[in-house]
C-alpha cells in the first residue's frame, strides 16, 4: 500500500517545499488540492506546470491525485455553469494523466440540490441524479484515452 498526503497540509511556503517534508516524513505521493494552490479554479491545475514539474523532481514523488473544491460540483441549476465545471473536469483529468496521476477527486453531488423541483416531472434529486450521470458520461467520453480516474467522493 502506497500512502499520500494533500499538499496544504504540510509546511513550506514553496510546493518544492511542501513536496520535500512530505518526501521526510515517509509519504509515497503528493494530492494536489485546488484550494491549497495560489488562484486555482477547476482545470486550472496546469497554470502550476512548472512549480508541480521543480516539486517532482526534486522530492522524487509522484503526484498521486488531484482533488476539486466544493464550486465544481457537476450539478448546477445553470447550463453555462455546468458546461464550465464540465471542461474543467476533462482539463484536469487530462492533466492528472500528463502527471501519471491516478484521477481527480470529485464532490460531484451536494446534498442541497441546486436544481428546482419539477415535480411531477423530477423532483430536485433525482434531476440532480440524472444531470450528474449525463455529466459524468460526457467527461467520460471526451477523455476516453486518458487513464486517470474520475474518483468520487460521497461526502
Amino acid at each position: 500500500m502506497k500512502i499520500a498526503i494533500q499538499h496544504h497540509l504540510l509546511p513550506g511556503s514553496s510546493l518544492t517545499e511542501q513536496f520535500q517534508h512530505a518526501a521526510e516524513f515517509g509519504f509515497d505521493g503528493v494530492e494536489l488540492t485546488a484550494w491549497g494552490l495560489p488562484f486555482v479554479e477547476f482545470g486550472t491545475f496546469s497554470d502550476h506546470t512548472h512549480a508541480v514539474s521543480a516539486a517532482i523532481r526534486v522530492s522524487h514523488l509522484p503526484v498521486s491525485s488531484l482533488c476539486s473544491m466544493a464550486k465544481d460540483d457537476l450539478v448546477h441549476a445553470d447550463p453555462a455553469e455546468r458546461a464550465s465545471r464540465l471542461d474543467g473536469l476533462i482539463n484536469a483529468l487530462h492533466y492528472a494523466d500528463t502527471l501519471g496521476a491516478a484521477g481527480v477527486i470529485a464532490l460531484p453531488l451536494r446534498k442541497q440540490f441546486p436544481v428546482p423541483d419539477l415535480s411531477p416531472i423530477g423532483d430536485a434529486q433525482q434531476l440532480s441524479e440524472q444531470l450528474l450521470v449525463h455529466a459524468l458520461k460526457e467527461a467520460i467520453h471526451q477523455t476516453s484515452n486518458a487513464k486517470s480516474l474520475i474518483l468520487l467522493e460521497p461526502l
